[in-house]
Parts: structure tokens; C-alpha cells; sequence
């Protein structure tokens, strides 16, 4: 038998195969101080002039371009940030996009 990868409690996922009142419910989770999308929240909520990168949130946040990466596209399904605009310029010279904190993602940072 294969080793089983311990269960992460602070993580409130559903899995795909559940139904959408679980993935409602995962979704109004409160995001914990000190976790990666807690920073990444304190990041852009610290600076609205201007939308970020997700590598410029990374940096901002001081955490990894690939942990960020995801808690990104978690915080966007959630509603917490959205995409503003495809305008943003990559490290590698690619156009990508660039996000904002929404009212919700200001709302639940504030409750961490």
C-alpha cells in the first residue's frame, strides 16, 4: 500500500465530484491570518493604485511565484480577486493578466 499524504484541516477544498452547496460552503470559508492567501490579500489590499501581475503579487506578498500561482486561482474562483485587465507584462516578456482585491476579498481579510 502506497503512503497517504497527510490531510491539510486548514484547507477547506471540495473535491470536483461534490456538489456545488459543498463548494459554496468551501467558498465562504474566512481566509486564516498567516496563510498564503492571507498575504497575498495583505499584498494587494496594502497597494490598490494599480492592478498586479501575479508574479508582481508574489513578490509583494513574500511567497513563491508557485504557491502563489494557485492560492491566486483559488482566491479568484472565490470571488476574494478578479482579473482587471490582460494588460501586464511577465518577467519572460508575455503578455499576462493583472488582478485586483474585489470587495469581498477586502471584506474577508479584514475578518481574518
Amino acid at each position: 500500500m502506497s503512503e497517504q499524504l497527510p490531510i491539510d484541516f486548514a484547507r477547506t477544498h471540495a473535491r470536483t465530484s461534490d456538489p456545488s452547496t459543498s463548494h459554496e460552503a468551501a467558498a465562504l470559508v474566512a481566509v486564516r491570518a498567516g496563510t498564503t492567501k492571507h498575504k497575498i490579500l495583505n499584498a494587494m489590499i496594502s497597494d490598490q493604485s494599480r492592478p498586479w501581475t501575479s508574479e508582481e503579487i508574489a513578490t509583494r506578498a513574500g511567497v513563491s511565484y508557485g504557491s502563489s500561482w494557485k492560492r491566486l486561482s483559488d482566491l479568484k474562483r472565490e470571488g476574494r480577486v478578479a482579473v482587471a485587465d490582460e494588460l501586464g507584462v511577465s518577467e519572460t516578456g508575455s503578455r499576462c493578466s493583472r488582478y485586483y482585491i474585489t470587495v469581498q476579498g477586502m471584506a474577508d481579510h479584514r475578518g481574518a
